[in-house]
């Protein structure tokens, strides 16, 4: 049993930043710009798929977004296409169809029909791979349907293509924590820290992770970079690690 103030383990990290650890900073996600990110991005999950009274049937719902995400492979650490299921899906690809099915899956995100959205941009990245707001997309819609992993691998994708935007480094590590890949998580605030060094929450986020690592020497060099930079920390942050950790490395 934990004690009055305790973390949460780390496996229960989830997009829903430390606000769910009892370790709110003030904080919320910086606002998006329009254009940004795919609208509905920030709201909650929901698959409205079942009839009006009656409960989904999980094992349903797994099915057919299993049959949405055909033609893309996520068995790996890298996108990739299963160019036989990908010509079966797309016969004859183009990017102005890529255009298309990416604005219907826009739109499905907006109504939060999140496995529609997931088929809709899985068809336009099949359309045209180069399609990099395309892939953004796709990684928002397959955490928001619940497969965070995968979001994390499409995520890659997009980073390679715009490796110097903080805000994609951002989203990786949020699709990380959520699926409990807790190093690359750390690894993607660092970058963040790096590309925008006055990113408000950034190494206060990056220091709980390091916290939950038990890289305590870690966690206390972040929380003093953040102070130094006047960022955010969360405030039970600190006596939390003092327990663990009473040397304060300056």
């Amino acid at each position: 049993m934990r004690r009055a103030g305790e973390l949460e383990a780390p496996a229960a990290l989830t997009l829903r930043e430390v606000d769910s650890h009892k370790l709110h900073d003030g904080s919320r996600q910086p606002p998006v710009e329009k254009g940004e990110l795919p609208a509905g991005a920030q709201q909650a999950s929901a698959q409205p798929h079942a009839r009006e009274g009656t409960a989904p049937d999980p094992d349903d719902r797994e099915a057919e977004l299993n049959e949405a995400m055909r033609g893309l492979r996520y068995d790996g650490l890298r996108l990739s296409t299963d160019e036989r299921l990908a010509a079966e899906i797309v016969p004859s690809p183009s990017a102005e169809q890529s255009q298309t099915e990416q604005a219907a899956g826009r739109r499905a995100m907006e109504e939060r029909r999140f496995i529609n959205a997931v088929a809709a941009l899985t068809r336009a990245v099949l359309n045209d791979p180069g399609n990099d707001s395309a892939l953004e997309s796709l990684a928002w819609a397959l955490e928001k349907a619940g497969r965070p992993r995968e979001a994390s691998i499409v995520q890659r994708s997009v980073i390679e293509a715009n490796p110097g935007e903080a805000r994609l480094h951002e989203a990786q590590a949020l699709f990380a924590q959520s699926a409990g890949d807790f190093v690359c998580a750390a690894d993607a605030w660092r970058t963040v820290t790096t590309l925008d060094p006055r990113h408000a929450t950034a190494r206060g986020r990056l220091a709980v992770l390091l916290y939950f690592s038990e890289d305590y020497t870690g966690a206390w060099e972040t929380i003093h970079a953040a102070e130094a930079a006047g960022q955010t920390v969360p405030p039970q942050l600190r006596p939390l690690l003092e327990e663990r950790s009473p040397e304060a490395p300056q």
